[in-house]
Order: C-alpha cells, then structure tokens, then sequence
C-alpha cells in the first residue's frame, strides 16, 4: 500500500513536535520559544534578533533618574503631582501609571497625599535638643 501524501505531512509535522520538544527540553525553554526561532529561521535565514524592537518605553532611563531624584528631595508630591512635573520637564505626556511604576522599580512606593502640620518653633527646638542629647540607655532616664 502507497502511504497518503496526507499521512506523511503528518508524520513530518509530528517528529518536527517531538524534536521541538527534545530540545525545548534539553535547552530549558518552551517549546513555543524554539518554534518561533525556527518560524523566523525558515522566514529571515537567520536566528538573530533586530535591534529596536519590542515594546517602546514612554519614560527613557534620564527620565526615571530625574523623577527619582524629585521624588526623595519633595517627599510630600503625589505621584499626580511627580507625573505632572515630569511632563512639563520632558515636554510630553506621562502617565501617572508609568510615574508609580518607576518610583516602585527605584524603590519608593506609596505616594499618598500627605499632610504635613508645621510645628511651632518651641516644639521643633525642644526636638532638636532631644536628639542632641542622643539615645538614652535605661539608666539615664531614672534621673530624669
């Protein structure tokens, strides 16, 4: 009996899987990653990739500097507020997703409204004099 033009497309398509599986095995990565390497190699002849492509970023690494450093000298700016400062600065609009986003990847995280009451001089003094003094171990506060 002549095999089916059919049966052996499927049969090549089938030991391409199990060999895509071999070696998605032996390399530690899925499968889907070899059959786009070998998609592309059939389509381009070759495996590298094309620098520039990917998902765009809206914030460049300056601008991520530059928020960072805005964000730990006004510790009190919401992130509202950082978005909107980052976007006069860079002269297009930024999310205020994309500015949490960065302040989370620096390492600062909640930006919440904060309000700040001022102290009266007499009590920012008597702090003051209190860290002067420096910490107190048991003792020293028996005396007082």
């Amino acid at each position: 009996m002549v095999p089916n033009k059919s049966e052996d497309s499927f049969r090549m398509k089938e030991n391409q899987n199990t060999n895509w599986i071999y070696s998605s095995r032996e390399l530690n990565v899925h499968r889907s990653v070899i059959h786009r390497l070998w998609n592309h190699y059939q389509w381009e002849q070759n495996t590298s990739r094309r620098r520039g492509f990917g998902r765009r970023r809206i914030t460049t690494t300056a601008d991520g500097r530059y928020l960072l450093q805005c964000a730990r000298h006004r510790r009190t700016l919401t992130t509202m507020q950082l978005a909107s400062q980052l976007s006069a600065a860079a002269g297009r609009p930024i999310p205020r997703q994309t500015v949490s986003r960065r302040l989370y990847e620096g390492g600062l995280f909640a930006r919440r409204p904060v309000v700040c009451v001022p102290l009266p001089p007499a009590q920012v003094r008597a702090q003051l004099d209190i860290r002067a003094v420096g910490p107190r171990t048991l003792y020293g506060w028996v005396s007082i």
